[in-house]
């Protein structure tokens, strides 16, 4: 039976065109627009608005010894939060997204140009304390720590509750902020930034509290997302020369921790969890002598929170990288056992600490638990304001470590500060192509290049053909989108072929693409998460989130991507060109191949359901005899 004509009646069958990259970069859109200075970069990071994840760069080796002294390095660091309904498929038995910040208007880039930097400072608003650390970065690329120094103010207390930001509290966080900013730019510091986590994050009247912040120092505050938190964790915790290559990341903070998990440098897994030690004190009250059930409570919640959080994909290793205060405050406990100095954290004594075994947090937690809280408030070398709460954060370190299978922690005390500061001043080089950038974070991934560049040509010489008919009005940037999806569609394979397609979504979102948008890093990340199975669906969250251009844009995009990679199911690149043509009933795509070719026409076919519905035709696909 005849289907409904085209839309476009002018559409007639045309030859195939040259496809293909020159030299392998994609023009810059001219919707990107660079910065000119860092200082326009600072102002758009410190704005709550700015959707960028962060700079994908080079990182940097910190010195154990000094957290924050480091040198370049060449490798490059990498950084998946899952949930979504099922797909319509039965068969697909997928799991659900990630959580999607509202996209931002195009045109804004993630790493732009910039002069160079001679010192910042990045001022770190937590739940319980206030830190800040400056850094120098010279001529000769090594960065150098100015000061560190660290307040406490328990801007999170209450925040177990939902019952906000007191008063008090906010004039004491605002003030230990101004003390800071106005030491920073004393030393030279430009810029100075701002950032918030959960405390702030997830407070009801945390507006108020970033209005008293800029009325004391005329900055605004970044509150850092949940996922961005554990992003610049594991960013700061790969500067480490001893933690390239991290697997996973455990970062335990007053109000949140963050579980990072990844393979080959590049994040799968990225969750945030209700696993503060300040949060879990308030909620589970003290563990002393005597509270046996209190810690089974705490012992208990822990457990079952943190293996709702471990993927099915995780198998255990040896060591974890540890970060926050739960890890130092271990760190502090056990050196003090061993020392008659007992030195206090912040001494130096204690950050030379580069690894800590799961046996000697069991045995600080007896320790704790057999101290009255007066007995913990005057414990050697550490903090009193870390006494109240310390019991807590060792109990998460052992169980995520547990439930990870770890034997030891290695110690990372850059932790989200580090990350941050190493965001700021990479900001000062030249944004990079696009393509290049996710032909890096394939590599990375370990993809099949000669796949996913075969995908990536019969790709672009659809679009280009589509484009020449008159079929569809798109333009250079999102032909260029498209190359991106197509490089980057397997990386999820990394993570296990079943579901790779949601899992590459989620390393995408986790290791923003360089020199993209926040905006565009999401609709390549969609793009790779139906190059497969279940076409686009309003009914999953992530693909829901997007606006109406952006959702049409993602359909035509990964129907075109998912009969490119049908044509290369058998990862053989047998089929050397496809010509399309329209016809009043069908379009038809012929291609010229050698060798067997049914495998790869059948997927093709099969593929070709989401380009099918949006050209309202169907779509019948032959080999040229």
């Amino acid at each position: 039976m005849e289907t409904a004509a085209h839309p476009n009646p002018g559409f007639r069958p045309i030859p195939a065109i040259a496809h293909g990259l020159t030299g392998g970069t994609i023009p810059e859109p001219s919707s990107h627009p660079l910065f000119a200075t860092l200082d326009e970069a600072a102002d758009r990071m410190l704005t709550t608005a700015r959707a960028a994840t962060g700079d994908r760069a080079s990182p940097v080796a910190f010195d154990h010894r000094s957290p924050l002294d480091v040198h370049t390095r060449d490798e490059s660091e990498g950084v998946g939060v899952a949930a979504e309904p099922p797909e319509s498929d039965p068969a697909s038995n997928e799991s659900p997204p990630p959580e999607f910040r509202p996209p931002a208007p195009r045109g804004a880039v993630s790493n732009p140009h910039s002069v160079p930097v001679r010192a910042v400072a990045v001022i770190d608003v937590g739940s319980n304390a206030v830190r800040i650390v400056a850094i120098s970065h010279g001529s000769d690329a090594r960065r150098r720590t100015l000061f560190e120094d660290r307040v406490r103010t328990g801007l999170g207390v209450g925040l177990a509750g939902g019952t906000g930001l007191t008063d008090d509290a906010i004039e004491e966080t605002a003030a230990a902020v101004r003390k800071f900013v106005k030491r920073a730019v004393a030393s030279g510091c430009e810029p100075v930034c701002i950032f918030a986590t959960a405390a702030v994050r997830e407070a009801p009247n945390a507006e108020t509290f970033c209005a008293r912040v800029r009325d004391q120092t005329g900055l605004q505050v970044e509150v850092l997302s949940a996922r961005d938190e554990g992003l610049m964790a594991f960013r700061g915790a790969n500067l480490h020369t001893e933690a390239r290559d991290t697997e996973a990341l455990v970062d335990i903070g007053g109000g949140s921790g963050q579980i990072v998990l990844a393979r080959r440098g590049v994040v799968i897994t990225n969750v945030s969890l209700p696993l503060g030690a300040l949060r879990l004190t308030e909620r589970f009250g003290d563990v002393g002598p005597e509270a046996l059930a209190t810690f089974a409570n705490l012992r208990n919640f822990v457990d079952e929170t943190v293996r709702a959080a471990i993927p099915k994909w995780w198998t255990p290793i040896e060591e974890v990288v540890g970060c926050g205060g739960g890890f130092t405050s271990a760190a502090a406990i056990d050196t003090a056992s061993r020392s008659a100095a007992s030195p206090a954290i912040g001494s130096g004594a204690i950050e030379s600490r580069t690894l800590l075994e799961r046996a000697s947090i069991g045995a600080s937690m007896n320790r704790l638990r057999a101290m009255t809280p007066a007995e913990r408030a005057s414990f050697p070398g550490l903090p009193g304001d870390r006494a109240r709460i310390a019991f807590a954060g060792l109990c998460v370190a052992d169980r995520v470590m547990k439930h990870l299978g770890a034997k030891r922690a290695r110690l990372s005390y850059a932790g989200v500060r580090g990350g941050l500061v190493d965001r700021l001043l990479e900001a000062a080089n030249a944004a990079p192509s696009p393509l290049a950038g996710a032909e890096r974070l394939a590599d990375r991934c370990g993809d099949e290049r000669s796949h996913s560049n075969h995908v990536r040509i019969l790709a672009l010489s659809l679009f280009d053909q589509l484009e020449a008919a008159g079929v569809t009005r798109l333009t250079s940037s999102h032909r260029d989108l498209l190359a991106i999806a197509a490089t980057v569609h397997d990386v999820g394979v990394l993570a296990g072929y079943e579901k790779h397609h949601k899992s590459g979504r989620d390393i995408v979102l986790n290791q923003p693409i360089e020199g993209l948008t926040q905006r565009d890093n999401v609709v390549v990340s969609q793009i790779v998460r139906y190059h497969r199975k279940a076409g686009p669906s309003a009914a999953h969250e992530g693909f829901a989130a997007l606006d109406a251009a952006d959702a049409d844009l993602v359909r035509l995009l990964c129907g075109i991507l998912r009969i490119a990679d049908g044509l290369d199911r058998t990862h053989t690149q047998t089929v050397h060109s496809a010509r399309l043509h329209r016809f009043a009933s069908e379009v038809r795509i012929v291609v010229t191949a050698s060798g067997e070719t049914e495998e790869n026409l059948h997927a093709a076919t099969l593929k070709a359901d989401v380009l099918s519905h949006h050209l309202t035709a169907p779509i019948r696909i032959e080999r040229l005899l």
